[in-house]
């Protein structure tokens, strides 16, 4: 997107320039956790989830999918444009895919669901220097056809089960327009 500021993903020849000291396989660990200096934005967040629902098909990302005029006339349709992949064995994506469908139904997800709609998506909580944790969920649904991926950052939230969650089950219910089971505490 256009203005949309670059994540930062640290290596070996970044920890040797910033600190004259090697990378270890702990960084490595750190890294894949998405603690220490990894950066990224919600809309990468977002893009990556789409990516996984799509079973690394990668689009160009868009606000608008459609126009229509007061008479209801459809004036502009967006298309999608493949923009890359990522290939990895069925066995993989269907793991993958099983283990977030799993974080929704039983885990800390789980207040995002909706009646009739099933939502596959992952919490997070990402550690601040500066303040209290932020608050993530990343998501896509309907989790067998997804038509929807989103991405929730609450800053200072907290816990992403318990603060970024409820958000992004507002925007499920908005887009999908239903209202969502009681909340479990």
């Amino acid at each position: 997107m256009p203005n949309e500021k670059r994540g930062f993903v640290p290596g070996p020849e970044w920890k040797k320039l910033k600190s004259k000291v090697s990378w270890l396989q702990g960084d490595t660990v750190i890294l894949a956790i998405g603690q220490g200096a990894l950066l990224v934005t919600t809309l990468q967040m977002a893009y990556i989830m789409s990516a996984i629902a799509n079973k690394g098909i990668y689009h160009k990302p868009y606000i608008v999918d459609r126009v229509v005029d007061f008479n209801g006339n459809e004036v502009y349709k967006h298309v999608l444009e493949c923009v890359g992949r990522t290939d990895l064995f069925d066995r993989t994506w269907d793991l993958l895919h099983k283990a977030l469908l799993e974080a929704v139904e039983n885990g800390t997800g789980r207040r995002s669901r909706l009646s009739g709609i099933k939502i596959a998506g992952k919490t997070g909580t990402a550690q601040n220097p500066h303040g209290k944790d932020h608050a993530w969920f990343i998501s896509y649904a309907p989790a067998d056809s997804p038509e929807i991926a989103i991405a929730v950052i609450v800053e200072n939230g907290g816990s992403g089960g318990l603060n970024a969650v409820p958000v992004g089950r507002k925007i499920y219910e908005a887009y999908f327009n239903v209202e969502s089971e009681k909340e479990e505490q």
